[in-house]
């Protein structure tokens, strides 16, 4: 009787998580992009960055590398977000200084040159770079667009890409869109 119960307990939270999900399917987007880079079928930065894309509202999240990356981490948002990849870095690169490119870059790395997020101001269509956890962003793009980081606590070399994902998507939308995002977490 008891696994019964956890049984039905464990349905009903699936079954809340789904209409969740399927919420998320109408509401709006909003102009601005992400970009990941992707090692592969056992990178599961790309999945958390995708939640954090879906929970911002971006409306692309672009995957730079590997299309085969975790999709896991993503908890199934990557199903509410256009994805698009580019193979390699030089075909990003040219796609982001094309007229196609509807967005104005920042890059998420900490420079000589880049400038803290309090004193940051983003363009409303971002497109946020944000590099490997194991390379960061390659020098080939690296100077092509303004840099921004994040000041922490303590000098830590630098934050976990998809945690740093989370805090600039959250002050970009506080910037941009002002104030507190419109839609709560109901659990």
């Amino acid at each position: 009787m008891k696994r019964s119960v956890q049984v039905e307990g464990f349905r009903i939270r699936l079954e809340t998580r789904r209409q969740r999900l399927r919420a998320l399917a109408g509401l709006p987007r909003f102009p601005y992009a992400v970009a990941a880079f992707s090692l592969g079928e056992g990178d599961k930065t790309v999945g958390l960055i995708c939640r954090n894309a879906v929970a911002w509202g971006a409306e692309r999240l672009l995957v730079i590398g590997s299309p085969l990356w975790d999709r896991t981490t993503a908890c199934a948002t990557d199903a509410f977000i256009r994805i698009e990849h580019f193979p390699s870095v030089a075909d990003f690169l040219a796609w982001m200084e094309s007229p196609a490119c509807p967005y104005d870059p920042v890059i998420a790395e900490k420079t000589a040159s880049s400038i803290p997020l309090q004193a940051f101001t983003f363009p409303q269509r971002m497109l946020l770079i944000l590099g490997h956890p194991s390379f960061g962003v390659p020098d080939s793009l690296l100077w092509r667009a303004p840099q921004v980081h994040i000041e922490t606590a303590l000098p830590v070399p630098s934050l976990n890409v998809a945690v740093a994902a989370g805090i600039l998507l959250y002050h970009y939308w506080r910037q941009v869109w002002g104030g507190e995002p419109p839609h709560t977490s109901g659990r």
